[in-house]
């Protein structure tokens, strides 16, 4: 399929109530209420410390380096939520455009 030829694309701009960009929690961060049932405010408990920063060093050097292995066992470190995917093979994969 290709835009413009098979389907038509018409930009209309932000409408109201439409939000400009999307935050995720992690599974550790709690939400506030608000007036609506449906709307909560992100209450961020991360503290972000020396050993982290560390860390992120970690793992650009094993980016750097092309270790994948490396780099996904920094990562996980740095995000306990992460969960490997089954077909998840640790293989960086790079397109280039």
């Amino acid at each position: 399929m290709h835009p413009y030829e098979d389907i038509e694309i018409k930009f209309s701009g932000l409408r109201p109530g439409e939000k400009l960009y999307e935050e995720l929690l992690a599974d550790e961060e709690n939400t506030m209420p608000t007036h609506h049932e449906k709307i909560l405010i992100a209450k961020n408990s991360f503290q972000f410390s020396k050993e982290n920063y560390q860390l992120l060093d970690q793992m650009t050097e094993s980016i750097q380096n092309c270790d994948a292995k490396q780099a996904y066992q920094t990562m996980k470190l740095l995000v306990p939520e992460y969960k490997q995917a089954d077909n998840d093979d640790n293989q960086i994969k790079i397109k280039v455009v």
